[in-house]
């Protein structure tokens, strides 16, 4: 008769969603990467069944221009990664070098950028990570789903937006209204702008209509509530007017927004 046996396992299930999440650092200057900086604002969110957080991570690619980051060592346009030494493509084995980040790493403050050309766009590198057990330090194993980390560098005094503007917008009674992101910024009364060209990077509700609900993700939005950009142009963000409104209905609410290199909100 065969035989078939289930043996336990005790590591931890790997993250399912890793998303994409976004660094800034000045030109010249180290910024130490944490845990929150590759999760926090992570989208899609960052999840794991189990709610470990990311343990060791590995760069597994380069994003759109493979000269961003290291492709020979001490060559990059726009930064340098350093968990323990410099992350580079090496071109004589055409594999990365220094590309795993030890969860302890992490956590000393040793997983560190340095930004280089605050003139070119921002640029990712692609990742892979294991979850980690806080109370055992047993971690999983890699997962298949990647995630990317967006650098952008900036300049020592990068500022905030020089204008954010008014919006208008119809909407149909008792259908949801899905913003995107042109209602916030180039359709706005002034146009958004920035003296950087920094793009938009996410709105902050300060007041709630007083006619409906406003929605993100499909959860109900608060007073302080963030809402990325990248969250807006999927149309996650709504209005529902719930069937409190007609035809005379003026429905307001106040924002303001941050831009990618200041992260300051105005408004």
């Amino acid at each position: 008769m065969a035989e078939f046996r289930l043996i336990p396992n005790d590591l931890p299930l790997e993250p399912e969603h890793l998303g994409e999440s976004l660094v800034t650092v000045e030109m010249n200057s180290n910024r130490v990467i944490t845990v929150d900086d590759i999760i926090k604002s992570s989208f899609p969110p960052y999840y794991q069944e189990q709610g470990f957080l990311i343990g060791d991570i590995k760069i597994i690619g380069y994003g759109n221009n493979k000269n961003s980051m290291l492709y020979q060592p001490d060559l990059a346009s726009l930064y340098n990664l350093y968990p323990q030494g410099q992350i580079y493509f090496d071109t004589n084995t055409n594999q990365y070098v220094n590309n795993e980040v030890l969860a302890q790493t992490i956590k000393n403050g040793d997983f560190q950028v340095r930004g280089f050309d605050a003139s070119l766009p921002a640029d990712y590198v692609v990742f892979i990570a294991k979850a980690i057990n806080p109370s055992t330090g047993q971690q999983s194993n890699y997962s298949t789903v990647k995630g990317k980390l967006w650098i952008k560098v900036v300049s020592s005094n990068n500022q905030p937006p020089s204008k954010v503007g008014d919006g208008y917008e119809r909407f149909n009674l008792g259908v949801p209204k899905v913003f995107s992101v042109d209602m916030f910024t180039t359709k706005t009364t002034p146009p958004y702008s920035d003296p950087e060209n920094d793009a938009a990077f996410s709105l902050k509700i300060i007041a709630l209509p007083t006619i409906g609900k406003l929605t993100n993700r499909g959860v109900d939005c608060n007073v302080g509530d963030i809402v990325l950009m990248s969250e807006i142009s999927l149309g996650l963000f709504k209005y529902h007017d719930l069937g409190n409104a007609n035809l005379s209905s003026v429905v307001t609410f106040q924002y303001q927004i941050n831009d990618v290199g200041s992260k300051i909100f105005v408004g």
